[in-house]
């Protein structure tokens, strides 16, 4: 439930939930103003204010956003921002106010438009001659995917913490599939960041202008999520089993020496279809390791970018010993119900006793890192060889909205 729900008509606009005043100014060409308070009291903790006020001020101008109103729901669709402001004014934390203003163009209800994914780009480079498997996850509960007189090849239910996501797998090359999708199905299975570093609970962060603590952050899509531990170079990556979450630690190391704590993470791409993080760890003689964090809304598993300063190796591999074998361009635990598995689009050495991989003698690192659910029998589209080859083919994603 969010903060605002009370008497007060509350808007939830992209990531976050405000307090609208009674009057949203709106004109023919489809500009439409809103404005609110956030003030604490009533609203507790105070710092929930402050935060609130760098949602707002955290938009980019253009940014694609679902709105919904609770008192205007025929006013609910999808709009592009065009500036947001907020006026933060503190009494020493007695009484925190926040006076906000977001000026919105209107692209239309959900039944007059269509959602567009431009898929652009190549697939990656990689060192086995494979060619991938070109793949989509639309948001859970669109409708009428259309990717023209050529339909993709196959498609696999997900199921997530959201709830079933259907990804769309042999999707044409040059084609940016259009999707509906009703306002409120829009959030589901999206990619999101969260942080403790101003407040605890409510605290999906929005925008990339934003300040997020090296050690509180979490990125997730409902199938994987990923967070730090206090332990230098660690991460834990946590699966969706259907039921429940199940969990394992992850070394990053260079010279076969976990890189220290993260010093810092900034936030690359914020968007529903992808979120990316940048991890900074210093090395104490000079230097860093830097590895961004990419997840797609859709993916089993996270992407990961390594490099460092100087040349060594670069190694990922579980904290506990894995027993594992190897594929052409992965690695895959042998036992359990549910196997995590890693690989690289370029050569890498294998360690079959723990499950590491690793490049000798390089700067940069590239990783991916997922289970294969149902190890023993995996559904189409979910065994080790296919996340492999979506990894190699994954496409960059931009949303766009077009008129039917």
């Amino acid at each position: 439930m969010p903060h605002s729900a009370s008497g007060y008509g509350e808007i939830r606009i992209g990531r976050f939930y405000v307090v609208e005043m009674e009057k949203a100014t709106e004109t023919t060409d489809g500009k439409m103003s809103v404005t609110g308070q956030e003030s604490s009291p009533p609203t507790t903790p105070a710092a929930l204010v402050s935060f609130l006020h760098g949602q707002v001020v955290g938009m980019k101008e253009g940014q694609l956003v679902p709105v919904q109103f609770r008192d205007k729901s025929e006013r609910n669709g999808y709009y592009a921002v065009t500036t947001a402001s907020s006026d933060l004014t503190n009494y020493q934390d007695e009484v925190v106010v926040s006076d906000w203003q977001i000026d919105l163009d209107r692209h239309g209800s959900s039944s007059e438009v269509d959602i567009q994914s431009r898929l652009t780009g190549a697939i990656r480079q990689n060192d086995f001659a494979l060619t991938g498997s070109r793949w989509h996850a639309p948001a859970i509960g669109h409708y009428g995917y259309h990717t023209g007189s050529t339909v993709p090849s196959g498609t696999v239910t997900r199921d997530s913490e959201d709830g079933d996501i259907l990804v769309y797998t042999g999707v044409p090359a040059d084609i940016h599939p259009r999707w509906g999708c009703d306002v409120d199905d829009f959030y589901g299975g999206r990619v999101r960041i969260t942080d403790t570093l101003e407040v605890s609970a409510e605290n999906e962060v929005e925008g990339i202008n934003r300040q997020i603590s090296a050690s509180g952050w979490r990125i997730s899509n409902g199938l994987v999520n990923v967070t730090p531990t206090a332990t230098g170079g660690v991460i834990t990556i946590e699966y969706w089993t259907g039921s429940a979450w199940a969990t394992q630690n992850w070394l990053v190391q260079r010279n076969f020496t976990n890189v220290t704590a993260w010093a810092s993470a900034t936030i690359i791409r914020n968007d529903f279809e992808q979120c990316v993080l940048r991890l900074v760890s210093p090395e104490s003689t000079g230097g860093r390791t830097v590895v961004d964090l990419s997840l797609r809304r859709g993916s089993r598993f996270v992407e990961g970018f390594m490099q460092n300063s100087t040349s060594t190796s670069l190694r990922v591999s579980p904290a506990n010993t894995t027993p594992s074998s190897s594929g052409t361009g992965y690695q895959i635990a042998t036992s359990g119900t549910h196997r995590m598995a890693c690989g690289s689009a370029r050569t890498f050495i294998v360690n079959n006793t723990d499950g590491g991989i690793y490049r000798a003698s390089t700067t940069v690192f590239d990783f991916w890192i997922g289970p294969v659910i149902n190890a023993a029998s995996p559904a189409t589209g979910d065994a080790v060889t296919a996340l492999r080859d979506q990894y190699i083919a994954t496409m960059p994603e931009i949303t766009y909205i077009v008129r039917r």
